[in-house]
């Protein structure tokens, strides 16, 4: 059997962390920024199963998979042994309303577009076996979601091959994140040149390039204040729905892309192989850091 490599072991900033955790070394707990993202994607993933352009407008609908989206959340910090903090507890009202408000503006802004779409599936498994200096890798993850449609901000442009991650973090990607993240690439040359997971058996797509993009999931709610130009006039309003390349940011991944995506792969797979895993402290990850029991400092 070829061992595996997944997208959290390119993407990992710290490899001395991400070696404790597949030791079996992590003491975590789930604190609200995880909890959120959690519930928001078993939120998104039941909106989309249930795909409905009316009743996604409905807040009954998204109150609902919302709701479903929490119990998963729940569910998944017990089964990965990650203790919900008090303060996800004493919170969770407020978690929970404003999931309601991000999934429904995101519904409302994105249901006629899905509408002429054709889904493939959400939480998605890949697989693709990549040979690196003779030994088979396989790269493996799941995609948020698959489906095939137009640019969203280009009515009568082809149908493409499409891949949208959700991120519900802070910080807003800029466009060159975007271009070189390898969870991205990773993505398009997995759906590609390997398969992916549906219906108990697992599936080639013949395609050509494939666009993949990050949903900024935190950029789906209004503006919160009002912007002037320099002569006064308003650049955008309280209240006013943000552009929706603020909120998709995409990049499409042709043959090109692919092949220099591979490479970094290859260097990643080396590395681990070699047994390579330097340490990459951070002023603030560090204190976060679910392995940081297991990892020797330098002083007392």
């Amino acid at each position: 059997m070829n061992t595996e490599t997944h997208t959290t072991d390119l993407t990992c900033s710290c490899k001395r962390q991400r070696l404790l955790v597949l030791e079996g070394k992590e003491q975590g707990e789930t604190a609200t920024a995880l909890f959120r993202g959690n519930a928001g994607h078993g939120a998104l993933e039941a909106l989309h199963v249930a795909f409905d352009p009316e009743q996604w407008r409905e807040s009954a609908t998204v109150e609902a998979c919302v709701q479903r989206g929490i119990r998963i959340a729940v569910g998944k910090s017990q089964d990965e042994n990650r203790p919900i903090t008090a303060a996800v507890e004493k919170g969770m009202d407020s978690i929970r309303d404003e999931l309601i408000a991000l999934i429904g503006h995101y519904a409302e802004r994105f249901a006629d577009y899905f509408a002429q779409c054709q889904m493939v599936g959400v939480e998605v498994p890949v697989r693709c076996p990549i040979e690196v200096d003779g030994i088979v890798e396989d790269f493996a993850s799941h995609l948020d979601l698959l489906f095939i449609g137009p640019d969203w901000w280009n009515e009568g442009s082809d149908f493409m091959l499409r891949v949208w991650d959700w991120k519900f973090k802070a910080e807003a990607p800029s466009p060159d994140y975007v271009s070189r993240q390898l969870q991205l690439a990773g993505y398009a040359h997995a759906v590609r040149h390997g398969k992916f997971h549906k219906d108990e058996q697992w599936h080639e797509i013949q395609c050509g390039s494939v666009s993949v993009a990050i949903v900024d999931m935190m950029r789906c709610k209004p503006y919160g204040t009002s912007k002037k130009d320099g002569d006064g006039g308003y650049v955008y309003r309280k209240g006013d729905d943000r552009d929706l390349n603020r909120i998709v940011h995409s990049r499409v991944i042709d043959e090109r892309g692919m092949a220099l995506w591979q490479e970094d792969f290859c260097e990643h797979v080396r590395m681990k192989r070699l047994g390579i895993w330097p340490k990459s402290p951070d002023p603030i990850s560090c204190s976060n850091c679910d392995v940081r029991a297991y990892c020797e400092g330098y002083g007392q």
